[in-house]
């Protein structure tokens, strides 16, 4: 099926990480996410081809995890991606807005304990 974003995702990661055809990898994983918007897994793959392989002297890294929180605004995972490749990049005062925000969203659903243990990486930024 050529609407499935699995599919597309798939091509993503074997053009990424096992033919290195960077661009192509790419195009698959806009593909997935363009068909499957609510798939965090997506967002987070291409935001590994950014960092680590791809244009990675460019926002893209960081701007298709705002994309994915964008449209899943309950992706603790995506805000505390987003947090720690801050906290990388010694940008301090994004990377404690983006961990605020996911602990605030874990206690907003309910789950204490992921809250503590993203407040816990937030202390180690300090």
């Amino acid at each position: 099926n050529g609407n499935n974003p699995i599919l597309f995702g798939n091509l993503g990661e074997l053009y990424h990480l096992y033919l290195k055809n960077y661009a192509a990898s790419e195009v698959n994983y806009k593909k997935a996410i363009s068909l499957g918007p609510n798939m965090i897994v997506f967002y987070r793959d291409l935001h590994e081809l950014y960092k680590f392989s791809y244009k990675t002297e460019t926002s893209a890294a960081t701007d298709i995890l705002k994309e994915g929180i964008a449209r899943n605004p309950e992706a603790i995972d995506l805000m505390a991606l987003l947090a720690q490749y801050y906290g990388e990049k010694r940008d301090a005062v994004s990377a404690r807005a983006y961990y605020e925000k996911a602990a605030a969203e874990a206690r907003r659903q309910g789950n204490e304990t992921l809250a503590l243990q993203i407040e816990s990486d937030l202390q180690r930024l300090k």
